[in-house]
């Protein structure tokens, strides 16, 4: 137990090789110490440590699992069927990294080197996996969720919605090399939708409405073209979303590629600056590059839609 914890206190970067390396720590210590031989009063600092590890990894599935427990120690209540293998056993839930080593290796295996531009990201998956764990703190949830995400590409940040428990749905142009869709298959992303994002066009339905709609690395607004949407092309696709899309208390997080663009001295990120007007208010200060988050009643105060 020391031993595992003490690895995992030396490896403070979580990047990389010890973002891996310490998930599987914290997973190892509580399958083999208290998956089948339970819990007490005096293993709280303990559980305490692997409740933060594994929020700081962004696996808040098993965060959960600790946490609950942990109040169940702390109000002498009984734990929660959630947290049991099954009812009958009274074994807790044995918990699993974020991803498994498996299907790591499963899609760095589909790359191959003559492939397009975009292979690149099934050869360093290991890191894009990692750098996507911004994203998904950046755009976290506050309660079980229903998530849409808008360009999904190989499916990280809606795998890790995915793994924390959440309902996820996903779409994307049709024109996508085909290993994509065998990623989102090994990543269990059966929910797919093939759709083109227009200009002045609405969004295709579904059944149910979304909490969270994500669009990260946005590349449906050409933003490196020269018919870039300006703010009334973002301004229709906002009030799609608010119409049609969000639930009440829902929020859409624009992850946005940059094209830096300099005018009268300054460089505009998001290229002209009355996008930059459009967006600035719901900006993310921490993002560790240009995200908003608007809420839908942010959108209808943008839009005025009172």
């Amino acid at each position: 137990m020391n031993s595992l914890l003490g690895q995992m206190n030396n490896n403070p970067q979580f990047g990389g090789y010890y973002f891996f390396a310490s998930n599987d720590k914290a997973v190892s210590v509580w399958n083999i110490y208290f998956h089948r031989g339970g819990v007490f009063r005096s293993d709280t600092d303990i559980l305490k440590i692997l409740a933060g590890v594994f929020r700081h990894l962004s696996n808040d599935y098993n965060a959960g699992i600790v946490e609950h427990v942990l109040q169940s120690l702390e109000t002498g209540n009984g734990i929660d069927e959630a947290c049991l293998d099954d009812s009958s056993s009274g074994q807790l839930r044995r918990l699993h990294p974020l991803i498994s080593e498996n299907r790591q290796n499963s899609v760095k295996d589909l790359y191959h080197s003559d492939g397009p531009f975009y292979f690149k990201y099934l050869r360093e998956f290991d890191d894009n996996f990692v750098r996507v764990l911004t994203d998904y703190r950046e755009a976290s949830a506050v309660k079980t969720s229903s998530v849409l995400d808008i360009g999904t590409g190989l499916g990280i940040l809606p795998y890790m919605y995915l793994q924390n428990g959440h309902s996820v749905k996903t779409l994307d142009i049709a024109d996508v090399p085909k290993e994509f869709g065998l990623v989102r298959a090994i990543l269990g992303l059966q929910d797919h939708t093939e759709f083109t994002i227009v200009k002045y066009e609405a969004m295709v339905r579904f059944d149910v409405r979304f909490d969270i709609i994500t669009c990260s690395q946005i590349c449906f607004n050409n933003y490196a073209d020269d018919d870039c949407w300006r703010s009334d092309e973002w301004r229709f696709f906002l009030k799609d979303l608010h119409d049609n899309l969000l639930t009440e208390d829902g929020f859409v997080w624009l992850g946005f590629n940059h094209f830096n663009q300099e005018v009268d001295g300054r460089i505009l990120e998001l290229r002209y600056q009355d996008i930059h007007d459009l967006f600035e208010p719901y900006m993310d200060p921490d993002a560790t590059y240009k995200a908003a988050r608007l809420h839908k009643s942010d959108i209808a105060d943008l839009l005025q839609l009172h």
